[in-house]
């Protein structure tokens, strides 16, 4: 009888050392694979057009329109199963900034977080200060 117990604690140490061992590697794993993947294309350059920043000196209150979009993905949103706001919340949650995308130039928004997400992926009319590529926003709406 005594025998029997030993293999069976012999067993029972085993499969609990597997056991243990399975899940170390799916943590393993599983964080590798999250680390390593990312749909998001990388950060862009961001560039403003000398001729619209020379019309609004630094400190100075300037309108502008254009789309709301991100840094990361610069209004060319390339996931297909999500809506260009969606994707920009995204990329926002993941590291990114919200921007204005008017024309080839590309703005900085700093502000309400919250407001910018409520008008992302739209075209929107942004009040604020610019200095440089920074627009700090004042207000925000729909562009007509």
């Amino acid at each position: 009888m005594r025998q029997n117990r030993f293999w069976l604690s012999l067993v029972a140490l085993c499969v609990a050392v597997a056991c243990a061992a399975a899940i170390v590697l799916a943590i393993v794993s599983a964080t590798t694979a999250l680390a390593l993947t990312t749909d998001e294309p990388g950060p862009i350059a961001i560039k403003a057009e000398p001729s619209q920043i020379s019309a609004g000196a630094p400190g100075h209150e300037k309108a502008l329109q254009g789309v709301v979009s991100d840094t990361s993905c610069n209004a060319k949103h390339v996931s297909k199963d999500r809506t260009a706001a969606e994707c920009a919340r995204v990329c926002v949650r993941h590291g990114a900034r919200y921007a204005l995308i008017s024309g080839e130039s590309v703005y900085l928004l700093d502000g309400n977080l919250s407001e910018m997400d409520h008008y992302a992926g739209q075209r929107a009319e942004v009040v604020g200060l610019l200095d440089g590529d920074l627009l700090m926003v004042r207000s925000i709406r729909i562009a007509e």
